[in-house]
This record gives structure tokens, C-alpha cells and sequence, in this order.
């Protein structure tokens, strides 16, 4: 496996594949992102869903994420929208509400100061609020949309713009 693992022979899935049953969980976790990203370049949204799980499987808990420069939100927010496009709603939603939990009960070093942006919240509450707007819920996909858009920062950044875009789509949606 280390041979194979260290040259990178293989799709990311099947290094993904082989470096858990290596137990190399560091490249584990960041081939199973990229195989993630392979599959829902080619439509595979339910693969895509599987590797972004078992890449959130592998980084919860312990520093993995900090020490790969990885960052949850993005991941979780991967993983709804390709649980959403395989038509796995629910699921996707209660992946964004664990992650949002998470996110305020956690001991976050990137925690911002209150009424500052939060790019990790934003961007959650973004492909929550999507969700939301696709299924029966109780919940207000349009606050929610706007939390987003409150917590993302200022300026042109990639967060913002997902987020003003949610809101209004959902806006729109709303009438």
C-alpha cells in the first residue's frame, strides 16, 4: 500500500480507498476530497456524496483539519450540495445542522468577535438556506439566507457572493 500510496498510481478514489486501509488517515482524508471533486465533476453525485462524508468522518475530532489546512465548512457544504443533487435532501440539511451545532458549541480558534464576519457560518447557513428552499421544513430558508449574507465579509469574496446569490434566489422564489 505505501509504495502505491507515495507514488500516487490510481484515481483519488482509490488512493482514498487504500491509504484507510493503510491507515494513512492525513492523505485518507485529502484523496478523499479530491475524489469528491473528480466525481461531482462527472455527474457522480452520489459518489461524490460517500468520499465528502468519509473525509467529514475522518476530521472530526483531533487537529486534522488544522493541520491540513482543511476547512470543515467547505467540505460540509460540498458534501449537502451533492447529498441535495442526488435528491438525498433531508439528509443534506441534517449534515448542515450538525456542522452549524458544531460550529457553536465548538472551541473555534477562528472564532470571530461578535458582529464580525464568519465565512465558516456563512457559507453553512448558505447551502443550508439552499436546502431549506428545496424542502418541506418549518424552518425560514429566507433568514436564514440573510444571516448568511450578514456574516459574510465585506467585499468581493467568494463566500459573499454565494451568499447574496442564495438570497436572491430564495427572495425571488418567495415572490
Amino acid at each position: 500500500f505505501v509504495t502505491a500510496l507515495d507514488e500516487g498510481r490510481g484515481t483519488a478514489a482509490e488512493v482514498a480507498r487504500h491509504a484507510r486501509r493503510a491507515n494513512d488517515l492525513d492523505r485518507a482524508v485529502t484523496a478523499s476530497v479530491a475524489a469528491g471533486d473528480e466525481a461531482m465533476a462527472v455527474g457522480g453525485v452520489d459518489e461524490a456524496a460517500d468520499h465528502y462524508q468519509q473525509a467529514l468522518e475522518l476530521l472530526e475530532g483531533g487537529d486534522r483539519a488544522d493541520r491540513l489546512g482543511i476547512e470543515l465548512s467547505r467540505i460540509a457544504a460540498r458534501a449537502a450540495s451533492a447529498l441535495t443533487a442526488a435528491g438525498h435532501g433531508v439528509r443534506a440539511g441534517q449534515l448542515l445542522a450538525r456542522h452549524l451545532e458544531r460550529l457553536d458549541r465548538g472551541d473555534r480558534p477562528d472564532r470571530p468577535a461578535p458582529g464580525e464576519p464568519d465565512p465558516a457560518r456563512a457559507r453553512l447557513l448558505t447551502a443550508y438556506a439552499e436546502v431549506l428552499a428545496l424542502t418541506d421544513t418549518e424552518l425560514d430558508p429566507v433568514a436564514i439566507a440573510a444571516e448568511a449574507v450578514a456574516l459574510s465579509p465585506e467585499g468581493e469574496s467568494r463566500v459573499r457572493a454565494k451568499a447574496l446569490a442564495t438570497h436572491a434566489r430564495i427572495l425571488g422564489n418567495e415572490g
